[in-house]
């Protein structure tokens, strides 16, 4: 098991646009959150091997204080992100961080992604 850091995506990355990612996480790995509250626009996005019945999580909290992350949803049809495969998602909830998290599967190994850009 190990703790995943987020990387600050160069060349993605400007005056109001900040990516992240988290590469090659399996499902023992813990990921570790991102602060975004300045970013109303959020995008989430998962690529790689999604193993036997893999599923990636979006969560997010308005008050990290509490350690406790609660499940987001995507903006095209308000349910809970759970991507059982690569994809693509816009994020509704625009909370203080956000932290994806590898909840089911064997043999996942997959690099996330998360875009935010300011409002203007």
């Amino acid at each position: 098991m190990a703790t995943i850091a987020p990387e600050l995506v160069a060349g993605v990355s400007g005056h109001q646009v900040k990516a992240y990612c988290w590469l090659n996480v399996t499902e023992d790995d813990d990921c570790l959150p991102i602060t975004m509250a300045d970013k109303g626009d959020k995008t989430f996005e998962v690529h790689g091997d999604f193993g036997t019945l893999g599923e990636v999580h979006c969560k997010g909290t308005i008050d990290p204080s509490l350690n406790e992350f609660l499940p987001l949803r995507a903006q095209h049809n308000g349910q809970f992100i759970v991507l059982t495969g690569p994809d693509i998602v816009a994020i509704v909830e625009n909370t203080a961080q956000v932290c994806p998290l590898v909840a089911a599967g064997t043999g996942v190994n997959v690099s996330i992604w998360i875009l935010g850009r300011e409002d203007n």
